[in-house]
């Protein structure tokens, strides 16, 4: 186990300084679509305020979704500028070092923005998907208690 947290150390630790940003804004971004998810399936309701309250936390999700691969971008251009700085310096294998971190950094931050950009479009299609599926339920429900009344109020 103590091996899988210096290889999850190590990865964050290639990814440079943004790899802190992007790992908080994942954490975040993981606790609360599993919020969301628990809320819809353990006090789902079809009204007014439940509505407003989706419509509220889809939003929240959405914004923690797109800020995500932007952050991996940012974290993109900051191992490129590093890059360029080795390829600007005198020594060889100093020059070697700082191009490899430099790349290195760069795709690790883009991977990881990525892979929370794509985690959190999955959660948010989930969430919508259950959602409309509750309210779809909610909807038959009613229609066949309209139509008990109304067949109860002909008789």
């Amino acid at each position: 186990m103590s091996e899988v947290f210096q290889d999850m150390g190590s990865y964050l630790h290639k990814g440079g300084w943004m790899m802190i940003p992007l790992f908080v804004l994942g954490l975040i971004l993981f606790t609360s679509l599993l919020r969301a998810l628990l809320f819809l399936a353990i006090h789902a309701k079809s009204d007014v305020e439940e509505e407003a309250a989706f419509e509220r936390r889809l939003r929240y999700l959405k914004v923690l979704t797109s800020v995500a691969p932007l952050l991996g971008l940012l974290g993109t251009v900051a191992g490129m500028l590093k890059t360029f700085r080795g390829l600007a310096s005198k020594g060889i294998s100093y020059t070697e070092n700082l191009i490899a971190v430099g790349i290195s950094e760069a795709l690790v931050t883009t991977q990881m923005g990525l892979s929370i950009g794509v985690i959190g479009l999955t959660g948010i299609m989930l969430y919508r998907h259950f959602h409309q599926r509750y309210l779809l339920h909610e909807y038959k429900q009613e229609a066949i208690r309209l139509r008990s009344i109304q067949i109860g109020g002909s008789e």
